[in-house]
């Protein structure tokens, strides 16, 4: 993922899918998109149903954040227009 929203939530009431669907939320309303994405810490993990978010953990990520957006990457245009 190029980019993406970083959410932070570390209310210990709510579970993973809550704190992952009140983040999608937010992305679909500034981006205009739905997320198909969310990397969160290995130590915040939980295998849960996140209506169509694919869950991947990263190490890189700190605890009770997450990241969250679209996995494909830009088109390649854009990326040769932005190295000029």
């Amino acid at each position: 993922m190029i980019e993406g929203l970083l959410w932070f939530d570390a209310d210990k009431h709510r579970n993973l899918a809550v704190k992952i669907d009140q983040a999608a939320a937010r992305y679909a309303a500034k981006f205009g998109q739905q997320p198909d994405t969310c990397y969160c810490n290995p130590a915040d993990y939980q295998d849960i149903d996140t209506n169509g978010v694919q869950v991947r953990t990263a190490a890189n990520i700190l605890k009770h954040h997450l990241w969250i957006g679209i996995e494909k990457a830009r088109p390649v245009e854009y990326r040769q227009e932005r190295l000029l």
